[in-house]
């Protein structure tokens, strides 16, 4: 994970990136995020089916326990659930192939982004990540996915 990190690192315009999408098949994935200095997660999938799970249906973050759709308030992972409050988009590097103009990967954020960030509808994930561990510091003790 933490080759992959320096990667996007790499690649990337913004300077920290603690997100990432994936590896639930793989046990412990929590700890070994954590460990690598990732605290957010997208897209929780339970593990022994690989499908979400109704209890994790909602438009709050959480924080996921090991493996299970059960709401940890000690986790050190944030989940951010798609749906209303999140999406994502994801452009494999990899699979971008051919002699083609490839613009469209510049004009996309440019013409369908640029207008949120000035609207102030948008956030990184860490940045929405912030905004949830200030609102559950206002909250002790509520599951995020209940409500207040």
């Amino acid at each position: 994970m933490s080759e992959e990190i320096e990667l996007v690192r790499r690649a990337s315009v913004v300077a920290e990136n603690r997100h990432w999408s994936g590896g639930d098949l793989y046990d412990g994935i929590l700890e070994a995020a954590s460990c690598a200095g990732l605290s957010v997660c997208t897209n929780w999938k339970d593990p022994r089916v690989q499908a979400g799970d109704i209890a994790v249906l909602g438009v709050r973050p959480w924080r996921p326990a090991s493996g299970l759709a059960r709401h940890d308030p000690d986790g050190a992972i944030v989940d951010l659930p798609l749906g209303l409050n999140v999406f994502h988009f994801t452009i494999h590097p990899a699979e971008v192939r051919g002699d083609g103009d490839f613009a469209i990967l510049d004009e996309f954020p440019t013409r369908a982004l640029d207008p949120a960030v000035a609207a102030g509808r948008w956030a990184t994930f860490s940045q929405m990540a912030e905004a949830f561990v200030e609102w559950e510091a206002g909250h002790p003790g509520l599951d995020p996915r209940r409500g207040p």
